[in-house]
């Protein structure tokens, strides 16, 4: 039989659990001894907090068979496995509903699981309840996770593989409830077949599993909804509630989901008075117990009988956090029917020491239970799930659902964790997307400067918030609620570097760098930090590259990633890289100041983007209609429309040439639906010579005769001006004015040459044409095909006669009828229906012949 202690010690060698030497606690002093060990006072030294210790004996009936008889039925995986062939629906919806009931509860009181799954749901006497074992599960091989490296992928949201700083909220609660919801449908893991590390990426792209035949048309909807790729379209969990008591009533199910009142809810050695108790009072009583009396009221007794976790001869205390209630881990959150001679005294996995005993540690008489902290558990719940009206769910008998110990945690204690979660958002932010005028990190913490201590000492109390590491080292290097000490922030982020917090490797880049203790390690640890896409990390990356190490391409490439993940100092430099430096492209630069200025940014860069968007009014390089609006913003609203209708025409004009004519689209239509403003039109182009494209389309207009008196010459004239500028729309035109006007073919030929060349399909297409009826049908062939693959729907019709009659090619009848088809979906301007058919009948004669051959 193997102790938990040993269990334990190969747990700390692999990391799973945080080891504190014994060393690091001073002042111990014995307040309580109990029959599994002694608890005694302490203080931390690094974390300048008192905390409570708990020396266990060790204890060899204490393993993994005698935990399992705790577990009745064990999870909720084990039992799909065994009991689904044997459920109806109404059972589902049941176990459906004790879910939604338990979790409805949990947000109500603003908990967030943050780690369901199937075998996080406990089943005892066919009741299902919410478990997060912590040290406990990882006993069966499992191992919860806040991170997406650790937990079941299958039931974490999408955002947590595609942000590594995403934040789980409620909504990542139900989008693991939708998974839940789906399995007991199923009776069987999301993607069984599936090899582990492929679930990942499937869920992150939106891939999730096929509905199970036979299942309620509403309650597949309620899952969909739950799973939904977007947080914001999941419900809440109270919608979630109330659909599956609607889906519950149409299959007669029973409406009261928890009937049982518990007796006994937690096993504490702890009195309202004091810790200390002699052994005959420990042993006297095998099971002392959270209860609850005829009040509802919830009484803490003795915490002496928590169960025994490691060695007490060990050197250091070993457990996952500073918390006598972490020792051991909630086998389910709250109340439940479990016996309490099973000596099940599990604890919830939320609850701190600071959440049971005052804040401030008696000096003289021990631990003391505020009395204000005891909590009446009826009007905790009816204020905090279901009001006052709570027996409309529940009966005249009311009875409870399961109740959280972490309700007991008081006001004061909830907005530390308010405050300490606000305070970590921001980090993250500034992390995110760097300091503006408006916001800085340190701006955050000076807000909060008055209570600084007590968010300190929340913060060291419980070691199992995200990115406890690294706030730590961060409140150390601050000088926020202790005195500031760099060295240790550093070892803080080294530790955070360690778990591979990619904020921990950041950190520590930013103490080398700053410190200029190591050469060049803090480019190892930036660029850690910076393939895992954080973008403070890409921004002090690129700083380095651009300053030390490095060529000029590694840090505009690091400041544009940066940049366009949303960092808003990056937005500075990307502009200055667009404006003198590197790959200068003054619309680009214009474009990242002023962005860099919406986004409130630390410097002014007025003269900047007045100076550019003069610079480019002034000088001779083409601007589109959309780039120069962006840098006049001064148009009326008239002058806009009219910007608005050219631009429309511009690009219908490029569609033409790429794409061609076909029965829906003709560039002559756009002509007709803007004639009466037509004037309007041409007087605003010819005013504005910096528009792309403009020698063409003043050609243009004035061959069609839009907005001016028609004249080709000058048309003409204007085609040569674009073709001089090496516009390949310009060439076109002039070819094809040189092919049809003055009939010089071997002229047009040389502007059809080089606009092809330069990929312009219109211009492949006329050449192909000249081929074709030069006797160069092979050349004519080739350049049908060219400008067809590349989506010139005219040369796809020319391409499939070519197939059909083996005009510069041998025929190919399954070509031709794959390009007349590709032909009639693009809406070509010519009827192929009878093309289509013949060759698909006469595929089918051909067919019957050989038929007819092989009898």
């Amino acid at each position: 039989m193997t102790l938990l202690s040993t269990w334990v010690n190969n747990k700390i060698k692999n990391g799973d659990i945080n080891h504190f030497e014994y060393d690091e606690f001073s002042n111990l002093e014995k307040v309580g001894k109990g029959a599994h060990g002694t608890v005694k006072k302490a203080d931390w030294k690094s974390g300048g907090v008192k905390i409570a210790l708990k020396v266990l004996a060790n204890n060899s009936t204490v393993n993994e068979n005698n935990m399992k008889k705790f577990l009745n039925e064990g999870n909720l995986r084990e039992y799909l496995k065994i009991y689904f062939k044997s459920l109806q629906w109404n059972n589902k919806i049941q176990m459906a509903l004790d879910i939604a009931c338990g979790l409805k509860f949990l947000h109500s009181i603003q908990i967030i699981h943050r780690d369901l799954h199937a075998k996080n749901i406990l089943v005892h006497d066919n009741k299902l309840m919410i478990a997060d074992l912590g040290l406990a599960k990882q006993l069966t091989g499992e191992i919860a996770s806040h991170s997406t490296v650790y937990g079941m992928p299958a039931y974490i949201e999408p955002q947590c593989y595609k942000n590594d700083a995403y934040i789980r909220d409620k909504k990542s609660d139900i989008y693991s409830l939708g998974v839940l919801l789906w399995e007991i449908s199923s009776g069987h893991p999301p993607f069984l077949n599936s090899p582990r590390h492929t679930i990942s990426i499937k869920v992150a792209n939106g891939i999730r599993e096929n509905s199970v035949i036979n299942t309620p048309l509403a309650y597949v909807n309620l899952y969909e909804k739950c799973w939904s790729d977007d947080p914001n379209l999941r419900p809440i969990v109270d919608d979630v509630f109330n659909v599956l008591k609607e889906i519950s009533n149409k299959y007669n199910t029973n409406d009261e989901i928890n009937p049982k009142i518990i007796e006994n809810l937690i096993e504490l050695d702890l009195n309202s008075d004091s810790i200390e108790q002699n052994d005959s009072q420990s042993q006297s009583s095998k099971s002392t117990s959270l209860t609850i009396d005829n009040n509802y009221d919830l009484s803490l007794s003795q915490f002496e009988n928590i169960p025994d976790i490691t060695d007490a001869n060990s050197k250091g205390y070993h457990s996952k956090s500073f918390d006598i209630s972490r020792s051991y881990r909630s086998s389910h959150y709250g109340v439940d029917s479990y016996n309490n001679n099973n000596n099940n005294n599990l604890l919830s996995p939320s609850v701190s020491v600071s959440s049971i005993i005052n804040k401030d540690v008696g000096e003289s008489s021990g631990y003391h239970l505020n009395s204000s902290r005891n909590l009446n558990v009826s009007q905790s719940y009816r204020s905090s799930y279901h009001g006052d009206d709570s027996r409309n769910i529940y009966g005249n008998d009311l009875p409870l659902p399961s109740v959280s110990v972490s309700s007991i945690i008081n006001k004061d204690e909830r907005e530390l964790s308010n405050t300490m979660d606000e305070v970590i958002q921001c980090y993250l932010k500034y992390n995110n997307i760097g300091w503006t005028k408006n916001f800085d990190f340190d701006k955050a913490l000076g807000k909060y400067k008055s209570k600084s201590k007590e968010i300190f000492n929340y913060l060291i109390n419980n070691p199992t918030l995200q990115h406890y590491e690294v706030m730590v080292g961060k409140f150390y290097n601050e000088g926020f609620g202790v005195d500031k000490d760099e060295n240790t922030a550093f070892q803080w982020y080294m530790k955070a570097s360690q778990k591979n917090d990619m904020n921990g490797h950041y950190e520590v880049g930013y103490y080398y760098d700053y410190k200029e203790i190591v050469k060049q390690q803090y480019i190892i640890s930036y660029q850690l930090a910076a393939n895992n896409g954080l973008n403070i990390a890409s921004y002090y990356l690129a700083n380095s590259f651009k300053y030390n190490y490095g060529t000029q391409t590694d840090y505009f490439e690091l400041y544009k990633q940066s940049a366009e993940n949303g960092f808003i100092p990056s937005q500075y430099e990307l502009a200055e890289c667009y404006s003198e430096g590197i790959k200068e492209n003054k619309m680009e630069a214009l474009k990242w100041y002023k962005l860099y200025q919406e986004n409130d940014g630390n410097y002014n860069v007025t003269t900047e983007i007045e100076d550019i968007t003069n610079e480019l009014k002034n000088n001779s390089s083409l601007l589109s209609v959309s780039q120069l609006l962006s840098i006049s913003p001064s148009f009326t609203e008239e002058e806009r429309e009219i910007f608005n209708a050219l631009d429309e025409i511009i690009q219908n004009y490029l569609k033409r040439n790429k794409i061609g004519w076909t029965k829906s689209f003709d560039f002559n239509k756009i002509l007709k639906k803007y004639e009466s403003k037509s004037e309007d039109i041409f007087n605003f182009l010819i005013s504005n010579p910096t528009i792309q494209h403009y020698e063409v389309m003043i050609g243009i207009f004035y061959d069609e005769g839009f907005g001016v008196d028609k004249n080709e010459i000058i048309a003409f004239q204007r085609y040569l001006n674009a073709s001089e500028q090496n516009n390949i729309n310009g060439y076109y035109e002039v070819g094809y004015y040189r092919y049809n006007h003055d009939n010089d073919k071997e002229e047009a030929f040389k502007y059809y040459q080089i606009a092809a060349s330069n990929g312009l399909n219109i211009a492949l297409y006329r050449l192909a044409i000249y081929y074709e009826f030069g006797n160069d049908t092979a050349k004519a062939f080739e350049l049908y095909k060219q400008s067809a693959e590349n989506g010139y729907i005219p040369s796809q019709h020319k391409l499939a006669k070519c197939y059909e009659y083996s005009v510069g090619t041998n025929g190919n009848r399954a070509e031709a009828l794959k390009w007349y088809k590709l032909y009639q979906e693009n809406d070509g301007f010519s009827d192929v229906s009878d093309d289509i058919k013949e060759i698909m009948e006469q595929g089918l004669l051909k067919r019957i012949l050989s038929m007819k051959k092989k009898h």
